[in-house]
């Protein structure tokens, strides 16, 4: 992998993250899965970091406490914050800024997943439907920044909370220092950022896997590309990962780490949250569920010295709208 240059995220601001989150974030399940996966033929050893049982269902969770425990740090803590959100980051700020005693403005997708939009409102936040894409969501909330003096917490693009996220990588090396390849969705790009930093300081062998929705894929394209590459992203079940293009921090920091960059459609989304939910018994959104998708479709180099780890980032989603598609009649699962 290649070696980091100067950068305001680093082994140093992960760790003071880390005992920061400690007293309020969870950590988060790492289960082997070697043997039903060598069922289906895949070598090596694999490994899921279930950060859908996270508070809040979601690894957000984690660089939003950052950001707002280095406030309260600094003694700067706002009365307000806005943030704009496909529904997990927002649901970690709403359930943080309760926490906190400050208001909270969360501007989502106008197709946002009705169960994230109301256990945002459930947590006090004001949620505002804007547009259909992160630029305009963006948008909605640098104008509440502007109009009600609320400070902006960017959901990915920010040092404290990639840091935040950073902090994944450091118990899961805690747990397995013989890892190997690391995989995790691509929307925004912090988790891959954060994470990908500490392996590259601690285990700089670590080889550092981006997924994203065939379409969405708008990091793969900048980091082929070298630079910050704007894209129209394609529907996609997985709602999590369609940002236009990746943030300033991610290109410069985040995309130099990438050893392999890799694109799944829906059914093989769908395919992965089958296979999460049985033989696993692990419930996984879209999103989360991207990184079993490569696994499972043959997108990985995977082979008998492989120790793999897939972050199953998050589980929230309509599992109303999708049960019929998950477990058509035919494929029901045996009880």
């Amino acid at each position: 992998m290649p070696q980091l240059a100067a950068s305001p995220v680093t082994l140093d601001t992960i760790l003071k993250a880390q005992q920061r989150i400690a007293p309020v974030t969870r950590r988060t399940p790492l289960i082997e899965i070697t043997e039903p996966l060598a069922a289906k033929g895949i070598p090596g050893r694999w490994f899921l970091k279930l950060e859908c049982l996270q508070h809040g269902g979601a690894f957000k969770f984690r660089g939003v406490h950052a950001r707002l425990s280095k406030w309260v740090e600094e003694g700067d803590l706002p009365q307000g914050v806005v943030t704009f959100s496909s529904g997990n980051h927002g649901l970690a700020v709403a359930n943080a800024s309760k926490r906190y005693g400050i208001q909270a403005v969360i501007c989502v997708p106008e197709t946002v997943p009705q169960a994230k939009f109301e256990a945002m409102r459930a947590a006090g936040a004001r949620v505002i439907r804007a547009g259909l894409t992160s630029a305009h969501r963006r948008a909605a909330a640098l104008e509440v920044e502007r109009r009600q003096g609320f400070r902006l917490i960017e959901p990915f693009d920010d040092v404290e909370v990639i840091s935040g996220q950073g902090t994944i990588a450091l118990e899961v090396l805690d747990e397995l220092p013989e890892v190997t390849d690391f995989v995790v969705p691509v929307g925004g790009g912090g988790l891959f950022t954060g994470t990908g930093v500490a392996f590259q300081t601690i285990s700089p062998r670590v080889r550092m896997h981006a997924v994203e929705p065939e379409g969405c894929d708008s990091f793969a394209r900048s980091a082929r590309a070298g630079r910050r590459v704007e894209i129209d992203p394609a529907p996609s079940l997985a709602d999590g990962l369609r940002p236009v293009a990746p943030g300033a921090l991610i290109v410069e920091i985040g995309l130099p780490l990438a050893f392999g960059l890799h694109a799944v459609d829906d059914q093989e989304l769908l395919d992965a949250m089958r296979f999460l939910q049985h033989p696993l018994h692990v419930v996984a959104e879209p999103s989360g569920a991207a990184p079993m998708a490569a696994l499972l479709a043959g997108r990985l180099p995977a082979d008998e010295r492989t120790v793999g780890v897939l972050v199953i980032s998050g589980g929230n989603t309509d599992w109303s709208k999708l049960a019929h598609r998950l477990w058509p009649r035919t494929t029901l699962p045996l009880s």
